[in-house]
């Protein structure tokens, strides 16, 4: 019976976020679900889903490749491990500056253009 009444509160909390969620305006959740976050690292939505993208299909071809591993110790041994190094290079290490925030916009502009 606990578990039935703990699901039954998980699941009433998630409802109520739900509907939090769908009471803003449509417009702003839109802009928060598409556009804010690619804007945040200094990518169009197009950009952002085609990079989003591949970091998807390198981390699964990673997943694969530790799972032959777990099975044939002998395969795959560093392919993993690489796949890892050259997504975070690609992440973290070689990413371009983001655009400053609104406070530092037209210091930006001014330096920039």
């Amino acid at each position: 019976m606990r578990k039935y009444c703990k699901f039954w509160n998980v699941f009433r909390a998630l409802l109520r976020y739900i509907a939090t969620v769908f009471r803003r305006k449509p417009a702003s959740m839109l802009n928060r679900l598409f556009v804010q976050h690619p804007a945040a690292v200094g990518e169009t939505y197009l950009e952002h889903m085609a990079v989003a993208a591949s970091f998807g299909w390198a981390m699964g071809k990673a997943s694969c490749a530790c799972f032959v591993h777990a099975i044939i110790p002998g395969c795959c041994e560093k392919t993993g491990s690489s796949i890892i190094r050259h997504l975070h290079d690609r992440m973290v290490t070689n990413r371009s500056p983001a655009m400053p925030a609104e406070d530092d916009a037209m210091l930006w502009l001014a330096a920039n253009i």
